[in-house]
């Protein structure tokens, strides 16, 4: 047997390009040192191919060592505390939700479907795209803050921009997904330095926080900071560390002075919870007494006062508490808990330092909105509309979280193939 033969013959079933380039240039490699060693002994170079050959072994047995070590992976427990958050999200209906059931299960199959459509994209093809994945969601962001498509954008109480399309409208979040891709291409490029990544920054929180929630601005920086963190960059966590506490505070002092009485106004009944009852202090309120009066088994009658606008959205943790019981509300953030935590311990298998920063932005993206929104359900941060991942009602929520998702799981099932460095 020839040696592109022999090599072609172990290669063919690798269906991974990368990995099938690696096996075969790594097999290459050591048959013609062993070629080279029988020359050194006056053998001829065919009879030394032949000999390195036979002392390789089976190609049989290489192809299915090869095949076994470089197949697609898929993290089952990850799929399975997906499919369990989106059941359980199904349980809002109770809540006295104008959404039908079939509304809410088309819902979460599309959400399914993305997350499996991303699932089995190579993500490393993405970095091709990298500057693209940045500069469009930036043209966007311009192009709404010059109001140059006014009937496009609808701002909310919240103080968050909406885009409506044809048949639904989305939150400006879906853009993170995107930011996600590009900055994950420009922490890992050589050629952006810190003044560099410094401008662009600034200017995307700009353009981005001039549109949105405070929280949501927050929930970017987190994404870039937990990016930027395992972007293997000299100082990296240290820079972090400092830069991330510093400009929350700037931030809060820009708040302040700008004098948002929405904003402002929650901030305060954060800090004073007895105070304005009949106003901005009446939701924490009657939050308060709905997990006060929770039992811990689903109410056979629960009253309908304890139904509040948002109830099946950013308060929907309150309203499964008050009427499924804390027995399933307890159940909800263990299963929740469980995919943050699984996809923080992913974070150590991957060796790609792209793949890797993909995936430490997405906990950042995931863990903020579980984070916050448990904190305004028990009045520990300001009401500012952060949705519950997968249990609150929402298309848009739930389909970019479902993305992210798939990201995760794209990552984790070619964590083994070998890594081309980006130049």
């Amino acid at each position: 047997m020839k040696k592109e033969e022999f090599l072609q013959s172990i290669t063919k079933e690798i269906k991974h390009k990368e990995a099938k380039e690696a096996v075969y240039q790594e097999l290459d490699t050591h048959i013609k040192n062993l070629e080279q060693e029988s020359i050194q002994r006056g053998v001829s170079q065919e009879e030394a191919e032949t000999r390195a050959i036979k002392q390789m072994g089976s190609s049989a047995e290489l192809s299915r060592r090869f095949q076994k070590l470089y197949r697609m992976k898929i993290d089952w427990i990850l799929v399975s505390l997906l499919v369990a958050a989106l059941v359980l999200g199904m349980l809002t209906i109770k809540l006295g939700s104008s959404v039908s059931i079939e509304t809410k299960l088309i819902i979460a199959l599309i959400g399914l479907a993305l997350t499996a459509v991303c699932a089995f994209q190579n993500y490393r093809k993405w970095k091709e795209w990298g500057w693209a994945a940045f500069f469009a969601p930036t043209l966007l962001l311009i192009i709404f803050n010059l109001h140059i498509l006014p009937e496009r954008i609808q701002p909310n109480v919240q103080g968050t921009t909406v885009v409506n399309l044809s048949y639904f409208s989305l939150d400006l979040n879906f853009l993170l997904i995107f930011y996600l891709v590009g900055w994950g291409y420009i922490l890992q490029h050589r050629s952006c330095n810190f003044f560099i990544i410094a401008v662009l920054f600034i200017l995307t929180i700009f353009l981005y926080g001039s549109l949105t929630s405070i929280p949501n601005v927050m929930m970017y920086i987190i994404m870039i900071t937990s990016m930027f963190i395992f972007s293997a960059r000299k100082h990296a966590k240290k820079i972090a560390l400092l830069f991330l506490p510093t400009l929350f505070m700037i931030i809060a002092v820009m708040l302040f002075i700008s004098g948002s009485s929405y904003h402002l106004s929650r901030l305060s009944i954060v800090l004073h919870p007895e105070k304005d009852p009949a106003g901005a202090g009446y939701v924490p309120a009657h939050l308060a007494r709905l997990f006060h009066q929770a039992e811990w088994l689903p109410q056979a009658n629960p009253s309908e006062g304890y139904r509040v606008g948002g109830i099946d959205t950013e308060f929907v943790y309150a309203g499964l508490t008050y009427a499924y019981g804390w027995g399933i509300s307890i159940f909800i953030m263990l299963v929740l808990s469980a995919l943050l935590v699984k996809m923080i311990l992913l974070i150590k298998q991957i060796r790609d330092p792209f793949g890797k920063m993909l995936v430490s932005g997405s906990i950042g993206v995931y863990g903020f909105q579980l984070f916050y929104n448990l904190g305004m359900s028990f009045n520990l941060l300001p009401i500012m509309g952060v949705w519950l991942p997968f249990i609150s009602y929402g298309l848009g929520p739930t389909f970019a979280n479902a993305v992210f998702i798939g990201i995760v799981l794209s990552i984790y099932k070619t964590k083994d193939i070998p890594i081309k460095e980006l130049a």
